[in-house]
């Protein structure tokens, strides 16, 4: 069970990654001359979804460890 776990970590790291990749290539294509155009409104709600996916996978991350601690307890 708990390589299960550890895999399940892993894999939450890594979209954490990916996301943080994917942010920043989001903010490198954004046209900042043309800031509120509607071209560049995908690029920013993209930036969006992927802050607002680190940061769920990085909740994920801290419940599990406090599940984990009070398992243990």
């Amino acid at each position: 069970m708990r390589s299960n776990k550890n895999s399940k970590q892993n894999l939450r790291k890594a979209v954490i990654l990916i996301s943080g990749i994917l942010l920043i290539i989001n903010f490198w294509l954004l046209d900042y001359d043309n800031l509120f155009s509607r071209e560049n409104l995908g690029k920013a709600l993209g930036g969006l979804s992927n802050i607002l996916l680190m940061a769920a996978m990085l909740v994920s991350i801290r419940h599990t460890k406090k599940e984990r601690e009070n398992a243990d307890s």
